[in-house]
């Protein structure tokens, strides 16, 4: 009898032991997620192209005369202004040249002086018939030469001045020296580059849009700039032109994008990023991207009896501990955020990891 109650006795521990077992496998463990309080703000759409930027002003400065270099009066990153002097070639021909034109004119200039003293002369005498007519003719032939050989003095005189100048190699506008491309002693012809200036204060690009995106850009639009060589820092631009038709053989459109900035992180030649803002919404619903779910959905068009796919867009939401799935329809993107057009509220918390194993309805776990 001891013998079947004790029987009895384990094998109701053994179905109670089991029977527990089995509830707290039952029991629904919460599913582990991370959270993002839906807030208000602004966002913008965007195209966004690549491309270099140079100075606005960026100009060559060439030698005009062949002539050995004198002296460079500047180097890479000197600040200059207009008309300063950066470079010479030898002149010391030019200036004896110049020294000899304006003796040359002072002559010639005494000359015609002495020969309209000596028309005025003859012109009273001529008119008194005191002298004859081949007399008089001979006077005006004289006083006509001594003009123009002054006026071709003259002529040389200012042909001399502007070689000699032409061995001052200047600044055409107040600037920075990119580059300097001669050394001292260096036989250089007329038209070799001597220096490089640019104005690094307005810096431009030239982009290539797309033909899809051309109707969007138009000039004044502001243009957010960011470039990998320089780390955390963002610039803004203008859109300045615009042309008027696309490149027939590439099929895109050309913008220039200017920049006013002090900054001595740009330089010309930067590799950047141009983010041309086509589409601005103020104090809206913006989420992360990677927070939405989508479905397409087919339907039957009854009238065309064709296939009509529809996207559908989902987020879960946290509510009293329970994920709840809601349809929500979006708007416009930049980057990794969306605008909820319409969907959610300011109120509202989703999930942002966790939302591709969750179901409607179990209840989650916030995690940090």
């Amino acid at each position: 009898m001891n013998f079947k109650i004790v029987l009895f006795a384990a094998a109701m521990i053994v179905f109670i032991s089991g029977c527990s077992e089995k509830n707290d496998n039952n029991v629904e463990k919460p599913v582990p997620v991370m959270v993002y309080k839906v807030g208000s703000e602004n966002i913008s759409e965007q195209i966004v192209v690549t491309g270099s930027i140079s100075a606005t002003e960026d100009v060559m400065v060439y030698s005009k005369i062949s002539e050995k270099v004198d002296k460079i009066y500047v180097k890479p990153g000197d600040k200059v202004g207009t008309g300063k002097v950066v470079a010479s070639q030898y002149s010391e021909t030019l200036k004896q040249g110049v020294e000899a034109s304006e003796a040359a004119l002072k002559t010639a200039e005494v000359q015609l002086d002495l020969m309209n003293k000596e028309y005025e002369r003859m012109e009273s005498l001529f008119k008194q018939k005191a002298i004859s007519q081949q007399q008089f003719d001979q006077v005006v032939v004289q006083k006509k030469s001594a003009s123009y050989g002054f006026e071709q003095t003259k002529a040389m005189l200012k042909q001399s001045k502007e070689m000699y100048e032409n061995s001052f190699i200047r600044a055409p506008f107040n600037g920075t020296v990119a580059s300097v491309f001669v050394e001292k002693d260096q036989m250089i012809g007329a038209g070799m580059p001597v220096v490089q200036i640019i104005n690094p204060s307005s810096m431009k690009a030239k982009l290539k849009l797309a033909s899809k995106d051309a109707v969007y850009v138009k000039k004044g639009q502001k243009v957010d700039i960011s470039f990998p060589s320089i780390k955390n820092k963002k610039f803004v631009g203008i859109v300045t032109q615009v042309n008027e038709a696309l490149d027939q053989l590439t099929k895109t459109l050309e913008v220039e994008v200017t920049i006013s900035t002090s900054s001595p992180e740009i330089k010309s030649g930067l590799f950047g990023e141009f983010g041309i803002k086509t589409n601005e919404r103020e104090n809206v619903i913006v989420i992360p991207e990677n927070a939405v779910l989508s479905q397409t959905e087919v339907t039957i068009d009854r009238s065309t009896g064709l296939q009509k796919p529809i996207r559908k867009y989902f987020v879960f939401l946290v509510k009293n501990g329970k994920a709840e799935i809601k349809e929500i329809f979006i708007g416009i993107k930049n980057n990794s955020r969306l605008e909820v057009k319409n969907g959610l509220s300011s109120s509202d918390t989703i999930i942002v990891i966790g939302q591709n194993i969750v179901k409607a309805g179990q209840t989650v776990k916030i995690i940090e």
